[in-house]
């Protein structure tokens, strides 16, 4: 499980594990479509930071408005 979008899902389910993330893509927006809140949003945050080795400095829910934004971010940043 080495792609980065696959790793994300299982980061969400950890989360939110009631939902459904089977129709998830990356244009899925973080707050609307998988319910996030801010509480959430730094679960996903801290999920991320453990799961990809990466630090999160002061990123918020308009910068990552899409898992795209995601996956992006944590391209840019390896």
């Amino acid at each position: 499980m080495d792609n980065t979008f696959d790793r994300l899902k299982v980061i969400l389910e950890r989360i939110k594990p009631d939902c459904d993330y089977s129709n998830i893509t990356e244009d899925s927006d973080i707050k609307n479509d998988l319910n996030l809140n801010s509480i959430g949003f730094l679960y996903l945050v801290l999920g991320i930071e453990e799961e990809f080795m990466v630090e999160i400095h002061n990123v918020n829910s308009d910068e990552f408005k899409t898992v795209k934004d995601v996956i992006t971010y944590l391209e840019n940043n390896k």
